[in-house]
């Protein structure tokens, strides 16, 4: 009775080996709680920052709605006070129309720009390529920048034979609408605008060039980022939705969008480049 009760009250010390693999086991579970809480600690961070920009989106976006659809708003309101209060002759009643027009337009193209920036950040925005030959699209975007200013002056240089590339042609024709368009703006009253059409051996080249205000360089690396922050010192006109539309489109096709200034006053140029088809 009293020898039973010895060996089951006994314990047996552990060896050496077995502490140290107990010890090993525990290290390595440490190892692997740090490795989580630093996971844990990174995605934190990123969850801050991305509501750091949610939030910077979001206030540059009221910003932007709040000044770019007055703009055309107040120049509708004007145009219609007048038509309502003045007696016009039929040329006068007709251009204050036509500017109706072309302001309902404008703030159609910003409304659509949103509802095309919301699709993107939602990974939403579909294509439909086609072989389609490049000529004819770029014709239609600047017979539509003429349509609602029609001082402007585009040159259009068409290189030989059709360029043919895979693309969806209502996109392709507003990436370059909103490339010509810019490029306008930045030229002002005195525009010069050049739109190129070539081709290598491996790419449809899309240029336009324009002798306006130029790029900083600084401002060269965000200028594709939707509502710019601001200290951009010679930044386009608006959101910056355009041109971060254009690339997104362009990329959707295969292609690259690249910009290139010389500085401040020295004008723009940028380039689309599709695979050829």
């Amino acid at each position: 009775m009293n020898q039973r009760r010895r060996s089951t009250s006994a314990s047996v010390p552990p060896t050496i080996a077995e502490l140290s693999a107990a010890n090993d086991a525990f290290e390595q579970r440490l190892r692997k709680l740090a490795a989580a809480l630093e996971r844990a600690r990174a995605e934190a961070h990123d969850a801050n920052a991305r509501a750091d920009e949610a939030e910077r989106l979001t206030e540059a976006l009221l910003s932007t709605l709040s000044h770019e659809l007055r703009s055309p708003l107040q120049g509708m309101l004007s145009w219609a006070q007048i038509l309502e209060r003045v007696v016009l002759d039929p040329e006068r009643a007709r251009q204050a129309a036509q500017r109706v027009v072309v302001n309902v337009a404008t703030q159609a193209r910003m409304l659509d720009d949103l509802l095309d920036f919301s699709r993107t950040r939602r990974g939403k925005l579909r294509l439909q390529p086609q072989r389609v030959e490049v000529g004819p699209i770029v014709q239609r975007a600047i017979d539509e920048l003429r349509s609602s200013q029609p001082e402007m002056q585009v040159a259009l240089e068409l290189g030989p034979g059709p360029l043919w590339v895979l693309a969806d042609p209502m996109r392709l024709e507003q990436v370059v609408f909103k490339l010509a368009h810019n490029a306008v703006q930045a030229c002002g009253a005195d525009s010069h605008v050049r739109i190129e059409c070539a081709a290598d051996a491996d790419d449809v080249i899309v240029r336009v060039q324009d002798s306006g205000r130029g790029i900083d360089a600084d401002d060269l690396p965000g200028l594709f980022e939707p509502f710019p922050k601001e200290g951009r010192r010679n930044r386009p006109h608006g959101a910056g939705l355009g041109l971060a539309l254009a690339r997104h489109i362009v990329r959707l096709s295969g292609g690259e969008l690249s910009e290139r200034s010389d500085g401040r006053g020295l004008g723009a140029t940028f380039t689309v480049k599709l695979p050829r088809a």
